[in-house]
């Protein structure tokens, strides 16, 4: 996916705001426990695992987004040296827009976490975590 520079910086603030207006995360609430323990995980083969595992319970929709989101946003990534934003920079803009809690206290408390998260699923083998191509 061809990425000039304006381009991804509009289309990144789109999503970005869009995904934090959803009214449920694209993450779900209901996996928001398991994807933040997910944080602590040391271990890549477990971890990656375990997101493939967490992908699947997601709604089958929300998982097709998410794919096609992190395909966009690893072409961001690769042009980091050009727009300054790595998977650790789009980690943070985009992780609290893509999983939080209904309970603002644990989400704020937690953004460590969920920056962690968006950057093992920006990190990720799509192939393994999605299991497609």
């Amino acid at each position: 996916m061809p990425c000039g520079a304006y381009v991804c910086v509009h289309v990144c603030v789109c999503v970005r705001i869009h995904a934090g207006e959803l009214k449920e995360p694209l993450l779900t609430f209901q996996l928001y426990e398991d994807f933040t323990a997910l944080a602590s995980d040391g271990n890549a083969d477990t971890r990656i695992a375990t997101l493939a595992k967490l992908i699947t319970a997601l709604p089958p929709r929300n998982a097709a987004v998410l794919e096609y989101l992190l395909v966009f946003l690893r072409s961001v990534a690769d042009h980091a040296e050009v727009n300054k934003m790595g998977t650790s920079n789009l980690a943070i803009v985009f992780g609290p827009n893509l999983l939080w809690s209904p309970d603002v206290a644990l989400s704020f408390s937690d953004t460590g976490k969920i920056n962690q998260v968006a950057r093992y699923l920006l990190e990720a083998d799509p192939v393994q975590i999605f299991g497609s191509d």
